[in-house]
C-alpha cells in the first residue's frame, strides 16, 4: 500500500465531510432559525435529495465513462463553495432557498461516492481500505459538528460558512496533489454511456440486488428521523449544542466499525447485513419512546454502529459482483437508494407527517418499514445460497 497516497485519501475524507458537517449537518436548526416551517423544511430537503439522486446517477455515469474522480471531486468542490455562500443570505425565503438547495443536491451530493470510489479504484482489490480512509470522514463530521453546534450559540449561523471555507480549501488543495486513479485505466468503457447490456448485467448478481432492497428500504426507514433532528431534539428539549453532541458521541461510536472492517469480514456476510437492519429497529424504537434527549443519542448510537457495520458490506458486495467498468455506477446507486432516494419519498410527506400526528406517528412508520430489510436480511442468512459460478475480478466472496 502506498502510505502517502493512502495519507492524502484521508485528508479528503475529514475534509469534505467536515464541510459536509459544517453546511448540510445543521441546514435544518439554520432553516429553523429564519421562521421556515417544518413541512417547508421537509419539502426543501425532498428538493435536494431528489436532484442528489439525479446527479449522482448522472455523475456516476460520468465518472465511469472518464474514469477521472478527481476532475469530477474539484468540480464537487466548487460547486459546494459557491452553492452554500448563496444559500446563506436566503434562508428566509423558502422558494429561493429550495432552488439553491436543489442545486448542491446535483452538483455536490455526488461527492461522497467519487471519493469513495476513487480511493478504491486507487487501491484496487482490498475494499476494506475504503472504508479505513472513511474512518477519518467519521471522526472529522463528529468533531465538526460537535465544534459547529457549540459555536452556533455563541456566534451564529455564520460560523457554518467560516468552518465550510476552511475545510473545502484544504480539500481542494489536497485533490490537486493527489494523482488520477491507475487502478482503473483502460477500463472506461470507450467515450459511452452506460448500455442496456451494462445495466443487464449490473442487475443479474442476485447478492447486489438483495443488497439493493435492503438499502433501500432501511434508507426509507431512517431518511425521515435523520433529517429532522433538529425537530425531534427541540421538541424533547434539546438545541443546536445537543444536535453537535449527537453526531459526536454516535461518530465516535461508528469509528472502530470502520476502521477495522478487515477484521470485520472474518464474519459471515449475511450475518452482517441482519445486524445491520436490526439496529435501525431500535434506533426507531428509541426514539418513538424518547422523552429527553439523551434516549435520541442513545437511538443515534444504535444506528451508528448500524451505518459502521453496513458500509463496508455494501462496498465489499459491490467490489465483488460488478464489473469494474460500472463499480461507480453501482456505488451511486447503492448511496443514493440509502440516501437521496429513499429521502425523497419520505421528506415529501414526513414534515406533514409530523406536523399532522406528531412525531410519534412519523418514527412509529419508520419502525414499521425497517421490519421489511430485517426480514429479507434474515430470509437472506436462513435460506442457503446457490454455489456462484465465479467472482468477479478474481476476488474471492466472503459470505
Amino acid at each position: 500500500m502506498n502510505q502517502s497516497l493512502f495519507a492524502r485519501f484521508c485528508v479528503l475524507q475529514a475534509t469534505w465531510w467536515g464541510a459536509m458537517a459544517a453546511v448540510p449537518g445543521y441546514i435544518s436548526a439554520f432553516m429553523l432559525s429564519r421562521g421556515v416551517a417544518a413541512s417547508s423544511i421537509s419539502l426543501i430537503l425532498a428538493a435536494n435529495l431528489l436532484c442528489s439522486f439525479l446527479g449522482s446517477l448522472f455523475w456516476g455515469r460520468r465518472i465511469d465513462i472518464t474514469q477521472n474522480h478527481r476532475g469530477h471531486f474539484l468540480m464537487g468542490i466548487a460547486c459546494f463553495f459557491v452553492l452554500s455562500m448563496a444559500i446563506y443570505p436566503m434562508g428566509s425565503y423558502p422558494i429561493v432557498l429550495a432552488l439553491l438547495y436543489a442545486a448542491h443536491g446535483f452538483l455536490v451530493g455526488f461527492g461522497a461516492t467519487c471519493l469513495d470510489s476513487w480511493v478504491l479504484a486507487s487501491f484496487p482489490g482490498d475494499s476494506s481500505l475504503g472504508s479505513r480512509a472513511r474512518t477519518f470522514a467519521t471522526l472529522s463530521y463528529a468533531v465538526i459538528m460537535l465544534a459547529t453546534g457549540v459555536l452556533i450559540g455563541r456566534v451564529g449561523y455564520i460560523i457554518m460558512l467560516v468552518i465550510m471555507i476552511g475545510m473545502l480549501g484544504v480539500c481542494a488543495i489536497t485533490a490537486i496533489q493527489t494523482p488520477r486513479a491507475a487502478g482503473t485505466a483502460g477500463m472506461a468503457p470507450s467515450g459511452r454511456s452506460v448500455s442496456a447490456k451494462d445495466l443487464k448485467e449490473l442487475l443479474k448478481h442476485r447478492e447486489w440486488m438483495l443488497l439493493l432492497v435492503m438499502v433501500f428500504f432501511t434508507g426509507l426507514s431512517i431518511a425521515p428521523i435523520n433529517n429532522l433532528k433538529a425537530v425531534l431534539l427541540e421538541r424533547v428539549g434539546g438545541d443546536t449544542t445537543t444536535l453537535g453532541l449527537d453526531s459526536f458521541i454516535g461518530c465516535m461510536v461508528q469509528a472502530p466499525f470502520l476502521f477495522y472492517a478487515s477484521q470485520l469480514r472474518r464474519a459471515s456476510r449475511k450475518l452482517r447485513l441482519v445486524i445491520s437492519t436490526v439496529m435501525p429497529l431500535l434506533y426507531a424504537l428509541l426514539v418513538y419512546v424518547a422523552a429527553a434527549p439523551g434516549t435520541i443519542i442513545i437511538a443515534t448510537i444504535c444506528q451508528n454502529i448500524s451505518f459502521g457495520i453496513f458500509y463496508p458490506a455494501m462496498r465489499e458486495i459491490t467490489e465483488d459482483c460488478v464489473p469494474a467498468a460500472l463499480r461507480t455506477t453501482a456505488h451511486s446507486v447503492i448511496d443514493v437508494s440509502y440516501g437521496s432516494l429513499t429521502g425523497v419519498m419520505a421528506m415529501a410527506m414526513s414534515g406533514v407527517l409530523l406536523e399532522a400526528f406528531g412525531a410519534e406517528a412519523m418514527v412509529l412508520v419508520s419502525f414499521g418499514i425497517q421490519l421489511l430489510p430485517f426480514f429479507v436480511a434474515m430470509a437472506y442468512l436462513l435460506i442457503p445460497a446457490k454455489k456462484p459460478a465465479a467472482a468477479v475480478s478474481g476476488v474471492s466472496e466472503n459470505r
